[in-house]
Formats: C-alpha cells, structure tokens, sequence
C-alpha cells in the first residue's frame, strides 16, 4: 500500500442476530468517496475499441498522458465531460484518469445521460507526454470501484 492509501479498521462486537442485520445494513447504506455502494446499480464500463488508448489526467490531449489502456480493457466510467466527448475512469489497475469517449476509441454500455459532468480539473504545467505521478482527475475523489459480473487521443 502506498503512503496515500486510506485504511478503516472497524472493530465491533456483534452480540445477537439483530445486531448483524442492523451492522450489515449499516454497511450497505456506506458510500466511500462518492462511489456507489454495493445495493446501488453498477457504474457504467466504457470498453477499448481501439488498439490503444491514452489515458489523461483531464479531458482533452492538452493534458499530460499518464498511462494507456488495450483493447478489450474495461473501465469503470464515474464521471463524464462536454456530453462524453471524455470519460472520467478507472482502469483495469484502479488508476483514476480521463479517455477519450469517442466511439472509434470506447463504447459505453450506458447512456450517457445517465454519466455525471464532471468539471475539468486545471491543465497542470506538466508536458503532454509526461507521465508524472501527481496526475489525480477532476473532483471526484473515490475509492477504487469494484464491479461484479490506449490510439492517440
């Protein structure tokens, strides 16, 4: 685990049947970092068409790349801008970061009405093509979703 990372430790003493129904709905209402909790409907997954795809730490190639995505990678869709035209995403590895929404590069398996606007975070001074690590996307600030079941741009 890196130096950032977030850990909950919870200790409870559970005495009778009512207390675990009561600690288990308890468990299900929580929302970590603004992503869905697990009664709540699975997030959108944007799929890789292309070969590969960039991803960013914002939405448009004014943005430093910060890694690349396959083809036929799945990733977890929390956040959109400018109608989809880019997608706030995690990765296959949990990496946060932005991909180009447009259908030669993704397919959605939602619609994108449905996908919040996210607000684009500033341009950092970073070049187009660094990879620095202080890449961190818009203002959603999540924990790695989980869900049951990177072309030039």
């Amino acid at each position: 685990m890196g130096s950032s990372d977030t850990i909950l430790l919870l200790y409870t003493s559970l005495l009778n049947e009512d207390d675990v129904t009561y600690f288990e709905e308890m468990l299900r209402s929580l929302s970590i970092g603004g992503v869905a909790s697990s009664n709540e409907e699975p997030l959108p997954v944007a799929t890789v068409v292309a070969a590969g795809l960039n991803v960013r730490n914002g939405p448009g190639t004014n943005y430093g790349r910060i890694g690349s995505v396959n083809e036929g990678d799945e990733l977890i869709v929390v956040g959109q801008n400018s109608d989809c035209d880019w997608l706030l995403i995690f990765t296959p590895d949990g990496q946060p970061g932005w991909v180009s929404g447009n259908p030669q590069y993704t397919t959605l398996d939602a619609d994108c009405g449905v996908i919040a606007e996210v607000d684009a975070p500033a341009p950092s001074s970073q070049a187009s093509g660094s990879s620095g690590g202080a890449a961190r996307p818009g203002r959603a600030r999540a924990a790695t979703p989980s869900r049951t079941s990177w072309a030039q741009s």
